[in-house]
């Protein structure tokens, strides 16, 4: 396909890889190669670039929002990789002797990090040991919805929020004379929540 850079150069690219993973590939002109592109320096015949990059900040090579918008429809178009968690095993050095330890693996990096402890202790407690990464997050959509439920609806019986977690953080403070706080979180009848922390000194 066909592009124009936000200077008017047109340019031909293609459209790779899958969807969650684009990959886009420059075919530069000899003409324009080592030339600056909307920000970019080319430095060969072809270049690669993950659409990350490419739609950073309203688009890096594109910014023109026809150009941008052309090159999602062609994203789409993409297959869909399905990406798994799953138990395998890691082997690791423990003094001196080689062990094989259970590892959960992610591919694709698909599970956010402040979520992945919870998903792997929910599929355990399934007894799941090798699901698609999409099946996993709609699971774990399930089950978030299902601990916050008789929550929000004690909050809706009392009329006011109502404690929902309790937890030990680092200080949110750094002009306090304390390393830790406790952060409480309530939960209130509409599903929304705030915390309230109090420092330990």
């Amino acid at each position: 396909m066909k592009v124009k850079t936000m200077n008017g150069m047109e340019l031909e690219i293609t459209v790779e890889g899958y969807q969650q993973k684009p990959i886009l590939k420059l075919v530069a002109p000899t003409e324009i190669q080592n030339r600056k592109i909307a920000g970019r320096i080319t430095t060969g015949h072809s270049r690669e670039a993950g659409c990350d990059g490419i739609f950073a900040a309203n688009g890096v090579f594109f910014r023109a929002t026809e150009a941008v918008q052309a090159i999602q429809d062609e994203i789409a178009k993409l297959p869909r990789k399905i990406y798994r968690i799953y138990l395998g095993k890691e082997t690791i050095n423990a003094d001196g002797d080689m062990i094989e330890v259970p590892r959960w693996t992610h591919e694709n990096g698909g599970v956010s990090g402040a979520s992945q402890s919870g998903i792997v202790k929910m599929l355990e407690e399934a007894h799941i040991t090798d699901i698609s990464v999409d099946d996993a997050a709609k699971m774990w959509g399930e089950h978030v919805a299902e601990t916050r439920r008789p929550f929000i609806e004690a909050a809706q019986t009392a009329g006011e929020p109502v404690e929902f977690r309790r937890e030990v953080v680092e200080c949110t403070d750094p002009k306090e004379e304390c390393s830790a706080d406790i952060a409480i979180t309530y939960m209130h009848a509409d599903g929304t929540t705030h915390t309230e922390y109090t420092h330990t000194y």
